[in-house]
């Protein structure tokens, strides 16, 4: 792990990370707006006050969070009205009744794809042709006025953030910390307003436009394999990362070890991952994947001990596992004659899949994966 990788994640873990909302007076007179003009203005003004969260190690920025005074529902994420105050969240988040976490959502996925192969102008020039299509329309045309004014706000924000990162740039005596900060500021001076054209650009995008809609990020493996590919090939980037994980090594599924790094068992594992911050656990990834040796399932007094293990795993504030109780030697067979164990199912990470289906490295994690045997 690099120094600056440290930096990063010590300001991530103590929360200083946080981009802390920048509240604003709104006009008095936008009330005799229509809805839809009182809405993208406030949106407007909203966006473009906000500071963004960077330092002089920073190679991205342009996160923000909504205070609640932003119209919309969505931009404050309270889900339904059973979620919020005096609801659900209130009543039970984080307060287990019988060691069970209640945990009531509303998901919504943008169209990442769309935005960094067409970029926010390419967004704008959609709306501008539908106004023509319902030009007779008059709430229409002003609905699509406000779309236009929020992908505006997407533009201004995101140069906001350049300028900010070249000021840094030009104070910083840090070498490597400058050029950082230097292909920041040009790059968000680029995107998300145009199309992006690397790996970089295309994750800056959804970096900066994520705060517009802080839900789930959906397969971002497909949004971004074409970029990742071309950086690859053309050896703009490599597939090793920072924290440690060489290149050609699977990334780490959740909270649960991988690759045979839980190596004091399977006791030790969950008493780890039961002590994490449950409250900053939810807003991240809760999969535990747990994978046992076949014989302690169909071994009745090894079947009860298991069970007890894990009554005590949510005793001490697990939340979350997930099985695979297969032998190693089966799925090491299924890889390699397909053709006999066209009915096997695995858990994965999140769902479930047929083995034979899933790409060679993906298979090749789950027989990696610690087998537990007692």
């Amino acid at each position: 792990m690099t120094d600056r990788i440290k930096l990063i994640l010590d300001d991530t873990l103590s929360g200083r990370a946080y981009a802390n909302p920048v509240h604003i007076t709104y006009d008095r007179m936008d009330m005799f707006l229509t809805d839809h003009e009182k809405n993208a203005k406030r949106i407007y003004e909203y966006v473009v006050a906000q500071e963004p969260y960077l330092r002089e190690y920073s190679a991205f920025t342009g996160l923000f969070n909504f205070d609640g005074t932003v119209p919309g529902d969505a931009m404050s994420m309270l889900g339904s009205n059973l979620w919020g105050k005096d609801g659900i969240g209130a009543l039970f988040y984080c307060k287990p009744v019988d060691r069970l976490t209640t945990f009531e959502w509303q998901h919504a996925t943008a169209d990442y794809n769309a935005v960094i192969r067409k970029g926010v102008k390419g967004l704008i020039a959609e709306i501008e042709a539908s106004k023509k299509v319902h030009a007779d329309d008059e709430g229409k045309v002003q609905y699509l006025d406000a779309l236009k004014k929020v992908a505006e706000a997407m533009i201004a924000w995101a140069h906001k953030c350049s300028r900010l990162s070249l000021e840094m740039a030009q104070k910083t005596e840090n070498e490597e910390y400058k050029q950082n900060l230097l292909l920041l500021s040009e790059s968000l001076m680029k995107v998300p307003e145009n199309e992006a054209t690397s790996f970089y650009e295309a994750v800056l995008s959804i970096y900066v436009l994520f705060s517009y809609d802080p839900d789930s990020l959906g397969t971002l493996d497909r949004t971004l394999q074409s970029f990742y590919d071309a950086d690859i090939n053309s050896r703009k980037i490599t597939r090793a990362t920072p924290d440690g994980r060489y290149d050609g090594e699977m990334l780490k599924f959740g909270l649960g070890q991988s690759g045979g790094n839980d190596r004091n068992g399977l006791t030790a594992l969950l008493s780890s991952v039961a002590k994490c911050d449950k409250y900053h656990l939810m807003n991240g990834s809760s999969v535990t994947n747990i994978y046992l040796e076949e014989s302690l399932i169909k071994n009745d007094e090894s079947f009860e001990k298991i069970a007890r293990l894990l009554d005590a795993y949510f005793d001490m504030g697990g939340v979350h596992f997930q099985l695979n109780y297969l032998s190693k030697a089966d799925l090491i067979e299924a890889k390699t004659q397909p053709e006999k164990h066209q009915n096997l199912r695995v858990r994965v990470s999140g769902f479930s899949d047929y083995f034979t289906r899933l790409a060679d490295s993906v298979q090749d994690d789950i027989i990696q994966r610690t087998e537990h045997d007692g």
